[in-house]
């Protein structure tokens, strides 16, 4: 009940109390006791009073109880709102985590269902003198196009060598991509090495590389022969031979 509701009550109230407890002369009934006229009521007597009073009160308790009513239903409807909001929340972080997947998935791209396989091929041979410690070019031994840019590139590579010079020098051949070994530590792998053999002025001796690149990028790229060593002369497929090197791309590239 409100605070000025109850107080007018209270007020009522207290001046049919009044008019009770100072009615002068004999006892009378409260049908007989009348009301001033600015009691605030439109009965004439204390009987009367009451029972409107009465009815007021039914009244300010119904008002009060339907604004108690109406104040839950807000409530629960601000719950409700409340609730919505949180699942629209939740359903947007949720979304948001499949958009990031989808995302992840497309930056990483497909993954080769098979490895695609490419092979140069060649016949004439390559051969280099007064070779230093220090790697140099020898040769070029074909282009190829690389589908995918984190994918791995698998080199293999058979020929026959030559390394002529004092006995224990040496001829040290390393195969490239695009001019760089297939690692960052010093030197790298796919390498094949010929010595010349004590008591001999030079040795040929057949060969066959593997190596494995992991960081070449999409698009057309070049592989050499690169050597260096101690040797006079070094040389690969003296009598031009047919040759090749296969390419094969393949594993998972996320």
């Amino acid at each position: 009940m409100k605070p000025a509701a109850a107080a007018s009550l209270a007020l009522a109230a207290a001046a049919i109390a009044a008019a009770v407890a100072f009615r002068p002369g004999p006892r009378a009934t409260a049908v007989e006791v009348p009301l001033a006229p600015d009691a605030g009521f439109q009965a004439k007597d204390v009987q009367g009073a009451l029972t409107e009073l009465s009815h007021q009160l039914r009244a300010l308790e119904e008002r009060h109880g339907a604004v108690e009513a109406a104040s839950l239903r807000q409530e629960q409807a601000l719950g409700a709102l409340g609730a919505a909001a949180q699942a629209r929340e939740e359903r947007a972080a949720k979304a948001e985590e499949r958009v990031a997947a989808l995302e992840q998935a497309v930056d990483a791209g497909p993954a080769l269902s098979a490895p695609h396989r490419t092979r140069l091929d060649y016949l004439d041979d390559a051969w280099a003198e007064n070779v230093s410690p220090n790697y140099r070019k020898l040769r070029g031994l074909g282009r190829f196009s690389k589908q995918h840019d984190r994918s791995s590139l698998l080199l293999v590579w058979s020929s026959h060598v030559e390394a002529s010079g004092q006995p224990g020098t040496f001829c040290d051949f390393q195969l490239r991509i695009d001019d760089r070994p297939d690692g960052q530590a010093e030197g790298g792998g796919g390498r094949a090495i010929a010595y010349v053999p004590s008591g001999g002025a030079a040795t040929a001796q057949a060969v066959a590389v593997t190596t494995l690149f992991e960081r070449v990028g999409a698009g057309s790229h070049a592989v050499s022969l690169w050597v260096r060593g101690t040797a006079a002369s070094c040389q690969e497929n003296y009598g031009g031979f047919p040759r090749s090197v296969l390419v094969e791309e393949s594993g998972a590239v996320r």
